[in-house]
């Protein structure tokens, strides 16, 4: 029988829009409430209820892994954003190329989109409105007028540093359960899904 976290995926869409706190431990608390949490069709077509146990249970092991690091991922956003807002970001994805700009050493937009997985088109939008906030300047490449490089300005660098001093705990609030060999282990098993990609 194949799995699918699909029931559970649909189960979170409707909570989250019918739902000012949106987080897992209230998305919990509402399956446990309602006991019955969606309707299947079987193959009779008749509408049979999936209760929270038969959604759980129909997770299989690299599911729940998927699950787990999207949650992980949400958690950070969640606690990182109003930090990044606070420093005077529009969004995330400012913070984020700036983030990048910083340790690609000097690109082109090109590859900071690439190793943001972002459209060109977005990448440049993000980059404009970085320009314009002065977190970042354009050198145009010697012997090539139309390829365009980015680095950061002192504001920019400036700006960094502010937020490693308000965020350099982050990792610590979600890693510092993990033992030495568990945290390298977990390091080089991430990165060995990042490079299969």
């Amino acid at each position: 029988m194949s799995k699918s976290i699909l029931p559970l995926i649909s189960l979170w869409e409707d909570f989250s829009t019918t739902n000012k706190r949106s987080d897992v431990k209230s998305f919990a608390r509402w399956l446990l409430q309602n006991d019955i949490v969606a309707p299947e069709k079987n193959n009779s077509g008749l509408k049979i209820e999936i209760t929270i146990a038969s959604v759980t249970s129909e997770l299989d092991e690299p599911a729940r892994v998927m699950f787990l690091i999207a949650r992980i991922h949400r958690l950070m956003q969640r606690i990182a954003k109003p930090v990044i807002k606070k420093l005077g970001f529009t969004k995330e994805h400012e913070y984020s190329m700036l983030t990048h700009i910083y340790l690609l050493k000097t690109p082109n937009k090109k590859q900071v989109a690439e190793k943001m997985l972002l459209e060109n088109t977005t990448a440049v939008e993000i980059s404009n409105r970085l320009l314009k906030k002065g977190y970042i300047s354009e050198i145009k490449k010697e012997g090539d007028k139309r390829s365009t490089l980015i680095c950061l300005t002192a504001l920019g660098e400036q700006k960094l540093l502010e937020s490693y001093v308000q965020l350099k705990d982050l990792p610590a609030q979600f890693l510092d359960i993990l033992n030495e060999m568990e945290l390298k282990s977990l390091l080089m098993i991430l990165q060995k899904i990042e490079n299969s990609k």
